[in-house]
């Protein structure tokens, strides 16, 4: 099953892979532009391996990666790419990357938590939600629904 939907983002056809490994296409030539690998966990997910999409946010104002490519991935984590190079977006977050752990709560395993759908971007924010375990027990991990600045990746 492969249950993604690509976007055209800066002229490329992107899409992530249920293992969250990226695939920038030149859709005119029908070439492959650029590969991303975030070297996601190999755990047992509560929804197993999936992604759905992801989303896109540009910047008017020039600066380090102006045009983002935004996923949320299996062993959750908030990652910023650029469109352009496929190469993580450094002034995001930690080295391109925000973890989306923090402060949901202890898990009793790892992929307990994890996100699957692709964010939403509202303005300069990424809205990211999450898919969890539920229905397991009382004390389950939070699947709190967060907004997270596009340009630093600072929760809001």
């Amino acid at each position: 099953m492969f249950p993604t939907t690509p976007i055209l983002a800066a002229g490329q056809l992107v899409f992530w892979t249920p293992h969250n490994h990226g695939v920038a296409l030149d859709p005119l030539i029908v070439g492959e532009l650029w590969r991303f690998n975030p070297e996601i966990t190999d755990v047992d997910y509560a929804n197993e391996v999936n992604c759905r999409g992801v989303a896109q946010w540009q910047s008017s104002a020039s600066q380090v990666c102006p045009h983002r490519i935004l996923i949320g991935t299996n062993d959750a984590r908030l990652l910023a790419i650029d469109s352009v190079r496929g190469t993580p977006c450094r002034d995001f977050g930690e080295q391109g990357e925000v973890d989306l752990l923090a402060g949901v709560g202890a898990l009793r395993w790892p992929g307990e938590y994890q996100v699957v759908s692709p964010p939403a971007v509202v303005g300069d924010t990424v809205v990211v939600g999450a898919a969890i375990s539920d229905n397991v027990r009382h004390d389950a991990p939070s699947g709190v629904v967060r907004g997270f600045d596009a340009r630093t990746g600072a929760l809001k």
